[in-house]
């Protein structure tokens, strides 16, 4: 479930980068552009409100694109390790009977004795 959470944050995060990529340069131009937006000083204070809000949300994002970038660098530097697939989904399993109702179906795993030892898999 945490990946399928991580890869629906990534999908997101992406969509957000191209839209707010896209969208803050046209709109500071065409704001700052256009003083005859602005009638009065009120008008002005709220047109440099919305553009300096506008910089702030694209400087957050810059941010948030270093970052992410800085995480996928250190998880790609991670060496892989050993990943003991019968303890993984041995303790799954006790989660789920633990967790489950009663009207929870019964889960049950069975691996022959002789491949528990082979069951391993290189991850993080």
């Amino acid at each position: 479930m945490r990946f399928f959470t991580r890869m629906a944050a990534i999908e997101s995060f992406a969509a957000d980068v191209s839209h707010e990529l896209k969208n803050p340069p046209h709109l500071f131009a065409q704001r700052s552009g256009n003083p005859a937006l602005a009638k009065n000083e009120e008008q002005r204070e709220r047109l440099l409100s919305v553009i300096l809000h506008d910089i702030r949300r694209l400087d957050r994002l810059i941010s948030d694109i270093s970052d992410a970038s800085r995480l996928d660098a250190e998880l790609a530097r991670q060496s892989l390790e050993p990943v003991d697939l019968w303890l993984l989904l041995d303790t799954v399993v006790a989660i789920a009977r633990e967790t489950a109702t009663a009207t929870s179906p019964t889960i049950e795993l069975t691996v022959d004795d002789a491949l528990k030892d082979q069951l391993f898999v290189l991850g993080r």
